[in-house]
């Protein structure tokens, strides 16, 4: 079936690797709205040359509902935008609100302007907060019915926008995905996520550091199972639904994740740095994803994740991988050191702009 997506940070981790897979099958029309405050990779670069993307350089806000009515309705929009973790807030707390909040209200009153059936947008598990990780056993799973209590300012965004979208007056399926730690190999690849990193540090340093003491339950998941999970959640269900996506075995501790790495790179050496001060355990109950999508395990596994890691560096070797190109939060530190380094970041100071 042919499809319209409308895609918000489209050129970011998660946004690259969902527009990428969407413009595979090639009668969809992919429109990617992303400010390009970060560097594109060559992959980013390669698939923007596909026949089927558009490519809007700008914010929602600056965006103008002529600039994109040119493609006719959206059969989906998607919202993976924003300050993508804990290290880019605390580096640029002024812009939050602003990138974290006011931009993703701007894109979905936007989205349900072009008529949009289907309107995602990506939060975190991360505003549960923590369960007690002093505890040798896996704590009690949240679910979506739980309160929250965020411990960082990324965290405490992420329910500030919530909370403003259930204030919307919308009448189409709205899905706030409070998703676990992503993995896998994306166009806009990061080497500053879990599962990723530790495959890095595992094959060119030979070391897996594991902070905190190792106990700290999270839950991943794979850009696999997002993908599909947007593909499968409903359109005749309108109103605001908060979903947790993540399944049972994917809520592992950190420790536990060390391990499996270190089985896959063999040679690597599992160092703890119990003195961390980051013992968040949010595990979350996957029950509503299962009943609603009709799946009881992930499509990619945390293994299959690390193999697909090691594949993606053993064939970049020549490239730097912890250098900031792979890593937000040192990006935004060399950005704001060298402006030059990235000029369009600057660019995106709060300004006001409405739709037509």
């Amino acid at each position: 079936m042919r499809m319209n997506i409308l895609i918000s940070g489209g050129l970011g981790y998660l946004g690259s690797f969902l527009a990428n897979n969407f413009s595979d099958t090639s009668s969809n029309k992919v429109v990617i709205v992303d400010p390009g405050l970060f560097m594109p990779s060559t992959d980013v670069t390669m698939m923007l040359k596909k026949q089927n993307i558009f490519y809007h350089k700008n914010i929602a806000s600056r965006v103008q509902k002529h600039e994109l009515s040119i493609y006719g309705d959206f059969d989906l929009t998607i919202d993976a935008s924003g300050l993508s973790n804990d290290a880019v807030c605390n580096e640029l707390p002024e812009f939050v609100h602003r990138f974290n909040i006011e931009e993703p209200i701007n894109f979905a009153q936007l989205s349900a302007s072009l008529n949009t059936k289907k309107h995602i947008i990506c939060s975190s598990s991360a505003i549960y907060g923590f369960r007690d990780a002093t505890l040798q056993c896996a704590p009690e799973p949240f679910t979506e019915e739980d309160d929250f209590s965020p411990q960082t300012l990324y965290a405490q965004s992420k329910v500030s926008l919530e909370e403003r979208i259930r204030e919307l007056d919308v009448d189409f399926p709205v899905y706030l995905l409070r998703l676990g730690t992503l993995y896998g190999v994306s166009p806009a690849h990061r080497f500053d996520l879990a599962v990723n990193i530790m495959t890095l540090h595992a094959l060119t340093k030979k070391r897996i550091t594991v902070l905190g003491g190792g106990n700290q339950y999270r839950p991943f998941v794979s850009l696999q199972d997002v993908y599909e999970v947007i593909n499968k959640l409903p359109e005749n269900h309108p109103g605001v639904t908060s979903l947790n996506v993540s399944y049972e075995q994917n809520n592992i501790s950190i420790g536990r994740l060390a391990s499996l790495v270190q089985e896959a790179v063999p040679n690597s050496e599992i160092i703890y740095a119990p003195d961390d001060p980051d013992l968040r355990s949010y595990p979350i109950d996957s029950s509503l994803l299962k009943k609603i999508i009709q799946r009881d395990k992930p499509l990619m596994d945390i293994i299959g994740g690390i193999k697909d890691n090691i594949s993606y560096i053993n064939s970049r070797m020549h490239l730097d991988l912890h250098g900031y190109l792979f890593n937000r939060g040192k990006f935004v530190r060399e950005a704001v050191k060298f402006k030059p380094l990235c000029d369009n970041f600057f660019n995106y100071i709060p300004t006001e702009a409405g739709h037509e």
